[in-house]
């Protein structure tokens, strides 16, 4: 691949979805390369937030990007398995796919494995307290292309049809202990809830315990993907177990959601044109994040009393 600085061509080598800059080519002025050609590079930016995706590692250069309310970047290593320290480029592809700023701060890592054809992160690890603000799901998925995908995928009733097969599998395999599904979940739970736990410190947890209470803290801690407790059934989000399959490599609902999605003829490494989705350097006007389905949920019935419950429960 080639780019350009401003005033020189390099070569450069993609390897693990991390650009690797080599000498510039002397002399070589190339003309009439077109655009397109061009932007096949990622933007210049081969110093990372973290030095190290090790519990520990302090992040650096994390001046980058600011939100509302001077808010900053996460400074939080990850220890997400499989996964590597968010770049400043990468936080500004998360902002373009999801047009939010203040909570793609709290980014701290992506996948140690790029799937996508242009080289942008698909998810990223999120650190469990940033700014004040709890995230309880360890992941997310974040890919416009994936994202809009699940979301139909969800529309047309697959949450319900794998909670079914769980059930299912569960009932056959009850005399011989948990089924290889119900297995493999409750493994996934209990690695999102041992990278949470991992990352807090008491101070930390004692802001925690100051906003959820006690019993909402262990429930926190506990948590595993998309914030689910380690004894549920329900699969609840498809786009954080598709995150989870992204990160760490084949999952067994993983690959029940990705061979759902290429029964349908999803790509999963996206499409020609949905760069722009991801791109920062590409148009604003060319951008369409998918609509938070978590905010579609905060108009209804069942949500409204979540939270007074919540609220009655930390006043206790």
């Amino acid at each position: 691949q080639l780019l350009h600085d401003g005033s020189q061509w390099f070569c450069v080598n993609s390897i693990l979805n991390r650009n690797e800059f080599h000498q510039p080519i002397p002399g070589f002025s190339p003309t009439g390369v077109p655009d397109c050609v061009r932007s096949t590079s990622r933007p210049v930016d081969s110093m990372p937030f973290s030095s190290a995706g090790n519990a520990g590692i302090i992040n650096y250069n994390c001046s980058a990007r600011t939100g509302s309310n001077n808010e900053q970047q996460s400074q939080r290593a990850t220890t997400f398995p499989n996964s590597l320290p968010v770049r400043s480029s990468d936080v500004e592809t998360l902002i373009r796919q999801t047009g939010q700023v203040n909570p793609s701060l709290a980014a701290i890592g992506i996948p140690s494995t790029c799937s996508c054809q242009h080289g942008f992160p698909q998810a990223f690890s999120m650190d469990p307290l940033h700014a004040g603000r709890i995230n309880s799901g360890t992941l997310k998925l974040t890919c416009p292309h994936l994202v809009r995908a699940v979301d139909a995928l969800e529309d047309q009733g697959m949450i319900l049809a794998v909670n079914q097969r769980i059930f299912a599998e569960s009932e056959y395999f009850a005399q011989d202990g948990e089924s290889p599904l119900r297995s493999s979940m409750i493994d996934a739970h209990e690695r999102h809830a041992r990278a949470r736990r991992k990352m807090l410190s008491q101070e930390e947890l004692d802001i925690i315990r100051s906003k959820l209470g006690d019993k909402g803290m262990q429930s926190f801690l506990e948590a595993g993907v998309a914030g689910a407790s380690i004894g549920s059934h329900d699969s609840k989000c498809l786009h954080a177990w598709l995150a989870d399959a992204l990160f760490y490599g084949s999952t067994p609902l993983g690959a029940i959601i990705q061979q759902e999605l290429e029964k349908q003829n999803v790509d999963l490494s996206g499409t020609p044109s949905c760069r722009a989705n991801c791109d920062p350097a590409c148009s604003t006007s060319m951008a369409n994040p998918p609509k938070p389905r978590n905010k579609q949920r905060l108009k209804t019935r069942k949500e409204i009393e979540r939270r007074k419950r919540r609220k009655v429960e930390r006043q206790e």
